[in-house]
This record gives structure tokens, C-alpha cells and sequence, in this order.
């Protein structure tokens, strides 16, 4: 909750817990000194000062948001959901946010000589505009990547 929403909830139940003790004052005794005044509201003022922010918690509480940038799918997995896609001819994919939320993108292979089909798991490797590229979610596919581009692990030793 927003600090400047708990100090007017307080500086309101202060200032209403202080009138209330000054007129039961008054109408007993007469006038107190405002410092008595004030040490004596104090108490009620932060008891009513919890119920007045557990109220605006609840109320604040309801406005959270499960928005997420879509520069946060690459990296995701998702499915292709239509037809058959090569470079060129982008298709429909669909993935699960980290809320649960299901999302429809664009995608197109990764690398010139995949083919990405209907129903094939897909990893989220870049995104241009509204377009995002993908690869095979197959773990041959890419360790063989690795060994093409950076030498077989034998070889680094």
C-alpha cells in the first residue's frame, strides 16, 4: 500500500481520536492542554489507524496486475499450433506465462534449415517486432549445435 495512503489514514484517525477526547473533556471538565489531549488520543488513533489501512489494503489489493512484456516469452517454451512453418512463413504458437495466462505468438524457425510443425515444442530464442524465432525443443538437435560451433568437450581438454 502507497505510504502517502497509510499517513492520511493515520493524520485522519489522529485528528478525529483528538476531537472526540477534547469534546469528552470539555463537556466533564473543560479544556485540556493539547499535549494531554494528543497523548491521550494516540492509542485509539493507531488502533483505529489499523482497522482504516486494513480496510484500504483489501481495497488496493484487488488492482494487482498479471501483465507481463513480451520480451519475457523468449526463452519460454511453446507449441505450434498451426500449420507447418519454414523461414519465411511465420505460424501460430501458444505458451503459459509464469501466471498461468496462455499466449499467442508469432513464430518462425530459428535457423534456415529447420522446419517447425503442428504440435512440435518449441524454445523461444529471439524476438523481432512481433515476431519471435524458435528452435526444436530437442535436445539432440541443439548439443549437436554446441559441438559443431565450440568443438567436442574431449577436444577442449
Amino acid at each position: 500500500m502507497p505510504f502517502t495512503m497509510l499517513l492520511v489514514s493515520f493524520a485522519w484517525s489522529f485528528g478525529s481520536c483528538g476531537y472526540i477526547v477534547q469534546f469528552v473533556f470539555r463537556s466533564m471538565a473543560g479544556m485540556v492542554s493539547p499535549w494531554v489531549a494528543s497523548a491521550i488520543a494516540l492509542v485509539p488513533a493507531l488502533l483505529l489507524h489499523g482497522l482504516v489501512a486494513k480496510g484500504l489494503r483489501q481495497i488496493t489489493d484487488r488492482d494487482d496486475s498479471t501483465a507481463v512484456h513480451s520480451d519475457s516469452f523468449v526463452g519460454k517454451l511453446a507449441t505450434v499450433t498451426l500449420g507447418e512453418t519454414q523461414r519465411g512463413k511465420p505460424t501460430q504458437a501458444k505458451l503459459r506465462d509464469q501466471h498461468g495466462q496462455t499466449h499467442y505468438v508469432l513464430v518462425e524457425p530459428h535457423r534456415e534449415e529447420d522446419t517447425l510443425l503442428p504440435g512440435q515444442e518449441v524454445i523461444l530464442v529471439a524476438r523481432q517486432g512481433s515476431l519471435y524465432e524458435a528452435m526444436p525443443n530437442d535436445i539432440d538437435l541443439i548439443t549437436a549445435d554446441l559441438r559443431v560451433g565450440n568443438g567436442s568437450a574431449e577436444e577442449q581438454k
